[in-house]
């Protein structure tokens, strides 16, 4: 510790599994917004924002409206409602085990269902990414 953190460091090198993880399963998450969200200068449709420990999508208008997001706590994808402080979980997929995708499989099924309409094309799949198991 020092200058009286309470927070130890930790090695940066030591995270990178987790961050390679977090990457790959955030991609089908992203790609929800990329398609179903109005495109941004910035690709801000894209971006996530931080909410009760899950990183969380713009809302996806419709009859039934939902924001795709990841739990970070154990790697699940999710369909959420609410806002900060207040989130409701529509929808959930537990990551660990599963391909990413079966996680897109997941996600673009429960979106058309959500929207009440099927999505074609399917969501855009992740262009390079860093070499990992769950590719």
């Amino acid at each position: 510790m020092s200058h009286g953190s309470t927070t130890p460091l930790i090695d940066p090198r030591r995270l990178t599994e987790a961050r390679l993880q977090l990457h790959w399963a955030a991609q089908p998450a992203a790609a929800a917004g990329k398609r179903l969200l109005p495109h941004q200068p910035d690709y801000g449709e894209q971006s996530f924002e931080f909410w009760d420990g899950l990183l969380v999508q713009g809302a996806v208008a419709g009859e039934m409206p939902f924001r795709s997001a990841l739990r970070l706590s154990d790697l699940s994808l999710l369909l959420v409602d609410g806002s900060p402080g207040d989130v409701r979980v529509l929808e959930e997929l537990p990551l660990p085990g599963m391909t990413l995708e079966e996680a897109f499989a997941w996600i673009e099924t429960e979106a058309a269902g959500r929207l009440d309409r099927p999505l074609h094309p399917p969501f855009e799949r992740p262009g390079e990414m860093p070499a990992h198991p769950v590719g």
